[in-house]
């Protein structure tokens, strides 16, 4: 579920009830005595409160797909760490992988039953419109994206620590593959995997995807096994 910023509505409600305050023959001590305050709310345009109930929280913006990828990715590996102690590289991929696939399943049922309707702020109009199936699978890979360039990340600065760590044990760094080497690898096997998803999708919808997954990961056993060690808990603690 697409999480939006709940503090929208309070925000629009509060300036639109300052300015039925202001113009309203109503006195605010009338409303309070007379009338109550659930009376102050038949000033307000009736598209306006719907705008309220029904656009503002149903609302997404690009950030929001990185964000639910990202949690879902972590329920994922948690379950994982509580089962077996820790998780690795191949668990990290997996995660990921889930991620991508629970929420692209959401996405494509929901526009297929009809029950998915959620709205998107449109620069050209400045207003909020229903949003399109296209357009929202457009924002899941973007996020998706973003996903690859924080694991990219992770393995770069990885990679730097154990460069420093060599220094300060006086000790030669020897690596098999170079930074631009390992992050286009998380590239392709990324990718890859949403490629062969979206294939494998249209086609049977039971398929497994951890085998999925493991299939991509053993086509490149050498940096592949040196990513295990790279993203070895034991060796490093790193937030990924």
């Amino acid at each position: 579920m697409i999480r939006v910023e709940g503090n929208l509505t309070r925000i629009y409600a509060g300036d639109k009830l300052k300015q039925s305050q202001e113009s309203s023959p109503i006195k605010s001590e009338d409303v309070n005595t007379q009338y109550g305050y659930g009376n102050l709310f038949t000033t307000l345009d009736i598209d306006y409160v719907n705008y309220l109930r029904e656009t503002v929280p149903k609302t997404t913006w690009d950030r929001d797909y990185l964000s639910e990828l990202w949690s879902r990715k972590g329920e994922f590996l948690n379950s994982v760490r509580e089962k077996n102690g820790e998780y690795d590289f191949d668990d990290i991929v997996t995660g990921a992988a889930n991620a991508y696939s629970s929420l692209y399943q959401e996405i494509i049922g929901g526009y297929n039953s009809g029950t998915r309707k959620l709205y998107v702020y449109d620069k050209e109009s400045g207003e909020r419109r229903l949003m399109s199936k296209d357009e929202e699978l457009e924002k899941l890979n973007s996020g998706f994206d973003e996903l690859i360039k924080w694991e990219q990340m992770v393995a770069k600065s990885r990679m730097e620590t154990e460069k420093v760590l060599s220094k300060i044990k006086d000790t030669e760094f020897k690596t098999d593959y170079s930074i631009c080497e390992v992050t286009d690898y998380i590239q392709e096997t990324y990718s890859k995997y949403r490629q062969l998803y979206l294939n494998e999708n249209s086609k049977n919808h039971n398929f497994d995807i951890n085998r999925l997954v493991s299939s991509i990961l053993d086509k490149n056993p050498d940096i592949h096994n040196y990513c295990l060690s790279l993203f070895n808990f034991s060796k490093m603690n790193c937030a990924v």
